[in-house]
């Protein structure tokens, strides 16, 4: 928390480095994210970082026991190919991602390039994210004092450089998200069906159960089935929930 408070000092010491407006903005989203870290708080600063880097892919997440078996405790995605994100959870990629590895033992902003160049890459990682449209971009991380939990932020963007307001603004944001994450439940990464994830992402889409078993060509009772499911395996009571959770844990884009 001190490094939090820290931060937020350095912000209002240091409004040149942003215009005025994006100074409030960002004191703003520092002030939601220590109130209690709602996923809402969170994913609009996440947005507000991706208006100023003007990329339109992200991901924040944050792993337990990254130093041994990094497991995801939170994951909020914001544009990433549902394809790519199934990949990664079925190949457990985050345990030789080498853009997690250098986020772990660093928590300043880097390049996806530089940690390339500066590990051997999984070639079978290596090759899916160049295939998905995910050739760069840069990353943060804040590492918890105990070295228990690290938060990433990763944006997806083909420049090598970041602009000085941008990186700021990252720098000052991350401690917060962490504080945020760490403040909040831990996500249910319950691994979904095929078909299952059809028929929550044509739920999201706002089809019936009956407009969704003409779509997929089944019977209503076989969507009600997949949604009783659905709701068992994400923890939730209805459709709505489904959908908030799907989206939080990366299964569905928003």
């Amino acid at each position: 928390m001190a490094k939090v408070y820290s931060n937020m000092a350095k912000v209002y010491s240091k409004t040149k480095t942003l215009d005025p407006y994006n100074t409030q903005l960002l004191l703003g989203h520092l002030s939601n994210c220590l109130r209690g870290g709602s996923e809402t708080s969170i994913t609009k600063a996440i947005q507000w970082l991706q208006s100023l880097a003007d990329c339109d892919k992200a991901i924040a997440a944050q792993l337990c026991q990254p130093q041994k078996l990094p497991q995801v405790r939170q994951f909020i995605n914001l544009g990433y190919p549902l394809e790519w994100i199934n990949l990664y959870k079925r190949e457990q990629f985050q345990k030789h991602d080498p853009v997690v590895m250098h986020g772990i033992r660093s928590s300043r902003i880097f390049s996806w390039s530089d940690s390339f160049d500066s590990r051997e890459c999984n070639k079978t990682l290596l090759d899916a994210s160049i295939s998905h449209g995910l050739d760069n971009g840069f990353a943060c991380s804040f590492i918890s004092p105990d070295h228990s939990q690290v938060t990433f932020l990763s944006l997806s963007k083909p420049s090598r450089k970041l602009d000085a307001p941008l990186e700021f603004a990252i720098d000052s944001l991350i401690p917060a998200l962490h504080f945020a994450f760490s403040m909040s439940p831990p996500v249910t990464m319950t691994k979904l069906t095929a078909r299952e994830m059809e028929v929550i992402s044509w739920s999201k889409e706002g089809k019936t159960v009956w407009e969704i078993s003409v779509i997929l060509n089944l019977s209503q009772a076989t969507i009600k089935f997949h949604f009783k499911n659905i709701y068992k395996k994400l923890e939730v009571s209805n459709r709505a929930q489904a959908i908030s959770v799907a989206i939080a844990a990366g299964l569905i884009t928003p």
